[in-house]
């Protein structure tokens, strides 16, 4: 699944710049997806069918540098954002993505756990991300 994962975040990628063409170089090695374009370079994270820990796999980043993580829609990797959440939320520039690439509707959502922490109260955290979690289909 998560070769299946690659090959649609990179389709995804590819068509999104179609119109604004701001890519010049798309890589992938050893699941992380490199993007150079004039405004910089951005590493994509592609995290396999269960992570141990999102807080490790961003650890080696820098909290202000940009970074995004795709990974499965599904329960357990929700949980563990939950789980990992006072974490995650330090790194400022941290854009998640949660796909199933055989939703038969919508196949992706979006979350910037930085800028959701400002605006969520922590009772309701877990609740409203399965709301969120819930406009794609369950892996």
């Amino acid at each position: 699944m998560t070769e299946n994962l690659k090959q649609w975040y990179m389709f995804y990628r590819k068509n999104r710049d179609l119109m604004l063409k701001k890519i010049d170089k798309l890589e992938e090695k050893d699941g992380i997806i490199t993007i150079t374009n004039k405004d910089g370079t951005r590493e994509i994270c592609i995290i396999e069918e269960n992570p141990l820990s999102y807080e490790e796999i961003i650890r080696p980043y820098k909290k202000d540098e940009r970074l995004y993580l795709v990974s499965l829609n599904k329960k357990a990797n929700i949980d563990l954002m939950v789980k990992e959440w006072d974490s995650i939320v330090d790194y400022s520039f941290l854009t998640m993505m949660f796909v199933n690439p055989q939703s038969s509707q919508e196949n992706k959502w979006i979350l910037k756990p930085a800028v959701h922490h400002k605006i969520t109260e922590k009772a309701v955290l877990k609740t409203g991300l399965y709301s969120l979690a819930e406009a794609v289909e369950m892996c």
